[in-house]
């Protein structure tokens, strides 16, 4: 079959279609021989289309395929004889099953399906002021493989909209990603041979390994088509972005980029998704990113950037309309991991990071993330990774995970060991979601989910890499302490400033916006040998004069330590909430009959209120 060509308009990367018509534009490294390659999804038979130097304006090929019947065929480029896939493809055809290794019989053949796109997308994000975000990060195949979904819905879009009320119910309002562009599970290796004619050739053989984060080389502007359904990728995409709105939750798409990857190419990726599909932030992951451009792009400007090696020129220079950037580190968990592990941590690392906070760009802090090590449960675990199943010798992963076992290392049937645990786990989300950033809790860590000691599961899509989502009591229990802790900080503005705190009193309202406290009041001395110290904010420095001052009295002490509590204004009495040694959140609250002191077991937190009540 021969088709008919003209030159096309050279006006937008990818295969656009118009009609029955399609332009494929694309940018070429050769002044050699190129050719488009049609393939045909019913038989894989293949039509090479010359592109000549009429076709040509410098590196940047269009051309326009008149009449095509788009639906039934995909594309790729050719180059000196390589085939490869077109960056700007949106839709990857030859992936639509999960891990399916039974494309080896075609040689592991992908290539760009030709889709309409550009379709208005009438769904309308939630407005959500950056200061209330709870962030919830995920794994699309790892939160749904082990939730008793049907196989229907396991492992792909279906199962994260099934369980959008979960998520509500639990209190986050925005859900971050690891990678939803179409990505190759499959690792697969060239090996080398000679035919029988004396020819050099190379066969591709798939390895034990699976690629199961994504992370690497892929079609950045295509929906992973086994997560998204294939040729319905694009409208399974929204119909997802679409329900996540309707929860009145927000979209975070974790990006990385290979290197080598254009910098145009990265922002004309971000736009497409902000535009086609309404995500409302990115991470950025690695130091390929052209960062400046991107926070000063104008049609990223109310879009949210997450990046954890900003330079400051790019932070403290920044005058955009909207705060959209936003530091997105492990400075929170470091410190305080030392702490609770008794790894030399250091109080006043632990205090700057709970406070940190600035009125032109924004904060993220977390107790753990699957990307830096360790699930929260396995670093107190575990003293030592365990990543011998990733097949390279436990070389891999973090190696300064600064985690502890307390006594056993790995599952445990000590009711001490396993209470000693739990406890460190609520204290350190506790911790993270009562800070001034924003709180980031990593899928699972709710559910005190275990990877089993692995530090660097990238390539396990199994038991180890799925989310257990068990209904045990303890669990259960534990669950809604966390959820109780969202509500808290949900309920409690000034938890959750806009602006940095200034530990003062500018309103001259009678107590400083932030103070600290110990075992006297207003006089603590903090130092690196200190292990507690108590955080107060003034509620009169939340939305209005009545909200109630909040006390964290922070013991990272083996022991009990008494902290002294500051007087209130207005016949104010604190009030004892919770202790994240109890199994309930709230459920011991009552007013405290001494008013000038309290103990705080060793390993704990312990959450106090200020008001008239009774």
């Amino acid at each position: 079959m021969k088709f008919k060509t003209k030159v096309g308009d050279f006006k937008r990367f990818g295969a656009v279609v118009k009609e029955q018509n399609v332009t494929f534009t694309f940018e070429v490294n050769t002044k050699k021989k190129v050719n488009l390659i049609l393939i045909n999804k019913q038989d894989l038979s293949q039509i090479k289309i010359d592109i000549d130097d009429s076709y040509r304006y410098g590196r940047v090929c269009s051309i326009v395929v008149l009449d095509l019947d788009y639906e039934n065929y995909g594309y790729l480029i050719e180059e000196d004889g390589t085939l490869r896939m077109d960056p700007y493809a949106l839709s990857v055809y030859g992936r639509d099953n999960w891990n399916d290794l039974s494309r080896k019989k075609h040689n592991f053949l992908c290539f760009g399906n030709i889709i309409k796109s550009g379709t208005p997308f009438k769904d309308v994000s939630p407005k959500i002021c950056t200061n209330d975000y709870i962030i919830y990060r995920l794994h699309m195949r790892g939160f749904t493989m082990d939730h008793s979904l049907s196989s229907a819905k396991a492992g792909n879009y279906l199962g994260v909209i099934q369980r959008l009320n979960y998520l509500a119910e639990l209190g986050v309002n925005v859900l971050e990603f690891q990678p939803l562009y179409d990505f190759d599970e499959i690792l697969c290796t060239k090996k080398p041979y000679v035919d029988k004619k004396g020819r050099n050739r190379y066969k591709i053989e798939p390895s034990n390994k699976v690629n199961y984060w994504g992370y690497g080389e892929a079609s950045y502007f295509a929906p992973k088509a086994s997560y998204f359904g294939g040729i319905s990728c694009h409208e399974n995409m929204r119909s997802m972005v679409h329900h996540i709105h309707k929860k009145n939750m927000q979209i975070v798409m974790e990006m990385s980029f290979a290197v080598g990857t254009s910098e145009d190419l990265i922002l004309d990726c971000l736009r497409f998704w902000a535009k086609e599909y309404h995500v409302d932030g990115f991470h950025l992951i690695g130091l390929t990113c052209p960062i400046e451009r991107i926070a000063r792009d104008p049609f990223l400007s109310n879009i949210n950037i997450f990046y954890d090696n900003y330079p400051e020129n790019v932070l403290n220079d920044y005058s955009g309309l909207d705060r959209h950037l936003f530091v997105d580190d492990t400075g929170f968990m470091y410190p305080l991991r030392r702490l609770i592990n008794h790894k030399d941590g250091n109080i006043i690392e632990f205090t700057n990071m709970m406070r940190r906070q600035n009125e032109k760009f924004g904060f993220v802090n977390f107790a753990a993330s699957t990307s830096s090590g360790y699930t929260l449960l396995d670093s107190f675990s575990y003293k030592e990774k365990h990543n011998l199943d990733n097949g390279e010798e436990n070389r891999d992963g973090n190696n300064f995970n600064f985690s502890d076992n307390y006594g056993t290392e790995g599952e445990t049937n000590s009711r001490m060991v396993w209470n000693a645990r739990v406890k460190n786990c609520k204290t350190s989300l506790a911790a993270a979601i009562f800070s001034q950033s924003i709180p980031m809790i990593q899928s699972g860590d709710e559910v005190l989910n275990s990877q089993s000691g692995n530090n660097n599961p990238y390539c396990q899509d199994n038991k180890i890499g799925w989310v257990n989502f068990n209904n045990r009591k303890r669990t259960k229990e534990y669950r809604e302490y966390i959820k109780s802790l969202i509500g808290f900080r949900k309920s409690h503005p000034v938890l959750s400033p806009l602006m940095p705190k200034e530990m003062s009193d500018p309103k001259h309202l009678g107590l400083p916006d932030l103070s600290y406290h110990g075992r006297e009041p207003w006089t603590v001395w903090l130092s690196e040998d200190r292990k507690a110290v108590g955080i107060l904010y003034a509620g009169f420095y939340g939305k209005n004069l009545k909200d109630e001052d909040v006390m964290l009295l922070f013991n990272f002490y083996l022991e009990d330590e008494k902290f002294a509590l500051p007087s209130l204004l207005n016949n104010r009495k604190w009030h004892f909430v919770s202790n994240t040694s109890e199994d309930v959140f709230g459920e011991n609250r009552r007013l405290l009959e001494n008013q000038e002191e309290i103990d705080v077991p060793g390993g704990t937190l312990t959450i106090l209120v200020g008001n008239t009540e009774k």
